[in-house]
């Protein structure tokens, strides 16, 4: 039998304000191609007006509806039509661990038998746990003690399987799938015109380590004595946002430094694809799709061992150190020292990993093992 698969969600393509809005949306493309009923109720936020609005409609993704939203991408309408959606399906997956929504989707759909699926998503590691930690304590201790046993829990790592155990037991169901995307097409990685670039794109928060990453470059004399300049893609204008811009003034770097905003759509693949690397310098990362969109445009990648990407090692399709402006420094050194042949070696494995590992077309059937699975286990 089929499984009919409910997803309530935040935001969702044509959204890009966070991984699961494009990661869901790959998902479930993948999955209506294998004949697999999906459903979405999400808000219309940060669409931009390019997909209808307060009416459901059939797409290659599935059946949707995105509800008017304004300053937030939860109303009670959007409440009403997810429990609504919960009555008709199977499995419910669910995407936030700390949204309060979602504790009564879980609870409801617990209450008529249905099957949960919760990606906490990197949100019960030590790092995020420091935000609003007493709030979150209160939570935890409540899913434990009455839900922790009725869901299946889903880790994008192994580093996040040992996370969740940490918060909610070590007898939980758990899988560890990582996030799979649609490889994009390959960008064009060079132009006449624009100096040569490491990259940096993501959220402007203290757990990206972007300022080991600012005297990382500030220690690399090939770097400062090349024309490599460090691009930083994201929305700068938060209060890390605002430290990091005096920080780049500070280290006499403003020369060498490009904030350019944040990137979507066709643009942030350009972005990635021209550049030499991208860096990802967090002190913590459940999983970091922005390794899987450089790797699909053959970008090789530096990622801190506070992720989950020592495979870019197996692969020798980058570098995975500690994040340390010393150890960051000596990769990136390395890789502005490659020759041609030794490059180009790197950016082909760099595109192997990302389709062997990552390409949800070559690895959709994991998930639809577990959506069976827990339909013949009822």
């Amino acid at each position: 039998m089929k499984a009919k698969v409910f997803f309530p969600v935040g935001y969702l393509y044509p959204s890009e304000n966070g991984g699961p809005a494009l990661t869901l949306y790959w998902l479930a493309q993948a999955l209506v191609k294998k004949g697999i009923e999906v459903t979405f109720v999400t808000s219309s936020i940060f669409t931009n007006g390019k997909v209808p609005v307060d009416q459901w409609i059939q797409t290659d993704y599935g059946r949707v509806i995105y509800i008017k939203g304004f300053h937030s991408d939860i109303s009670p309408k959007i409440i009403l039509a997810s429990f609504r959606q919960i009555f008709k399906h199977d499995v419910v997956v669910l995407t936030s661990f700390f949204a309060f929504h979602n504790l009564f989707y879980c609870l409801l759909a617990t209450l008529l038998g249905k099957k949960v699926v919760w990606s906490p998503r990197g949100e019960l590691s030590e790092a995020a746990l420091i935000f609003g930690r007493n709030r979150k304590a209160l939570f935890i201790s409540f899913i434990r003690k009455t839900l922790a046993q009725k869901v299946v829990f889903q880790a994008t790592s192994a580093v996040e399987v040992e996370q969740i155990r940490a918060q909610l037991g070590q007898d939980i169901k758990l899988i560890e799938i990582p996030n799979y995307i649609a490889l994009p097409e390959r960008q064009t990685n060079t132009r006449p015109d624009e100096p040569p670039y490491i990259l940096y794109l993501g959220r402007f928060h203290p757990v990206k380590g972007i300022d080991r990453l600012l005297h990382a470059v500030h220690r690399s004399k090939r770097f400062k004595d090349s024309s490599f300049r460090l691009v930083l893609a994201g929305d700068d204008s938060t209060s890390y946002g605002q430290e990091m811009k005096a920080l780049v003034k500070a280290l006499d770097l403003s020369d060498k430094v490009d904030f350019v905003g944040p990137v979507n759509g066709e643009e942030k693949q350009k972005i990635y694809a021209r550049a030499t690397c991208l860096c990802l310098p967090s002190f913590t990362e459940n999983f970091g799709n922005v390794v899987v969109e450089s790797l699909a445009q053959a970008t090789p990648v530096i990622a801190s061992t506070g992720t989950p990407w020592s495979i870019l090692e197996t692969y020798q399709a980058g570098y995975w150190c500690d994040n340390t402006s010393e150890e960051l420094a000596e990769r990136i050194d390395k890789i502005l020292a490659l020759s041609a042949d030794e490059y180009q070696r790197m950016r082909d494995q760099a595109y192997k990993l990302a389709r062997d590992q990552f390409d949800i077309e070559n690895n959709v059937h994991h998930w639809i093992q577990v959506y069976e699975q827990l339909i013949k286990a009822q």
